[in-house]
């Protein structure tokens, strides 16, 4: 993976899986993040990226099926087996 890759994934630069969408980002802790996980899990549905820490650590990230599936094919690993649901119409 080339730095530029790197750089992309973790949200260093514009464009590519990392979009203004993806501004909103909730920190929480792991106990909080045990105890609203359906919330969680629901802020993703929604576009959110929540990252937990444990003991002022980053531990874990959840962010949307889509943005995963996108960064992980710009690492090079693709899911062959899995298409991200289509973005939801707006009536």
């Amino acid at each position: 993976m080339s730095p530029e890759q790197v750089l992309v994934v973790y949200g260093k630069t514009r464009g590519g899986p990392y979009t203004a969408d993806m501004a909103k980002r909730k920190i929480i802790g792991a106990q909080e993040a045990r105890q609203t996980f359906a919330a969680v899990m629901a802020a993703a549905g929604n576009g959110e990226q929540t990252i937990v820490f444990r003991r002022s650590t980053p531990i874990a990230v959840v962010v949307p099926a889509e943005w995963f599936h996108r960064a992980a094919a710009l690492m090079g690993e693709p899911w062959e087996d899995w298409t991200p649901p289509a973005a939801p119409k707006n009536d």
